[in-house]
């Protein structure tokens, strides 16, 4: 489980056949580690001279950005929280529902407006308010309407993650947030197994 506030930036070293090696430090990083990579839950394979490598699903890739990454590309880290630690964003699964294309980047004085095209079939659970975790960063909905999302972005989210890095007609994971997972589900007159696994609950 993971809180959507980015610890560290890294940088992809290479890529290939289900296996990413990212340029990062963290302090304590053990091999089977879980390590949000752009929002991914991915499970550290090796670690070694600064790199720490992942492999990842042909169902990942699928469903991610991650076999879009390329050498040099940054992307945000974030370590998986211990029941000790402060909770700051809100609860992140690692489990993205999807990808979302950034159509357009407007700054307003010092904050920044992301707008996103995404699945509509998405919009339930995203009203304006609602949390959101957009490449692992928790965020919080401006406004949802015809399958555009926007976002309002504070200059310390955008110095110091990889959305400093991003352009228009880029691509990043989306999660929604898994308690208006929960809610919408509670509103139906069963919650299945599958409905439990298919949003990340088991």
């Amino acid at each position: 489980m993971f809180t959507g506030i980015i610890e560290a930036v890294g940088a992809v070293k290479n890529i290939f056949s289900g296996r990413l090696e990212v340029s990062a430090f963290f302090d304590g990083v053990k091999r089977g580690d879980s390590i949000a990579v752009d929002g991914v839950c991915l499970t550290v394979s090796s670690i070694g001279k600064g790199i720490i490598s992942f492999d990842f699903s042909p169902r990942t890739a699928s469903l991610t950005t991650l076999a879009e990454l390329r050498a040099g590309d940054k992307v945000n880290l974030e370590r998986a929280m211990s029941a000790a630690a402060r909770f700051g964003g809100h609860i992140v699964s690692g489990h993205a529902d999807g990808v979302a294309k950034i159509c357009g980047i407007e700054e307003i004085k010092n904050f920044y407006k992301f707008t996103f095209l995404i699945k509509q079939e998405l919009e339930k659970y995203l009203p304006s308010g609602a949390s959101v975790a957009l490449d692992g960063i928790s965020l919080t909905v401006d406004k949802i309407s015809a399958g555009k999302l926007s976002v309002i972005v504070i200059p310390e989210t955008f110095e110091n993650t990889a959305l400093h890095y991003k352009k228009t007609g880029g691509f990043v994971n989306i999660e929604t947030d898994i308690l208006a997972k929960y809610a919408a589900g509670a509103s139906q007159e069963n919650i299945t197994e599958n409905f439990l696994k298919e949003h990340g609950f088991i």
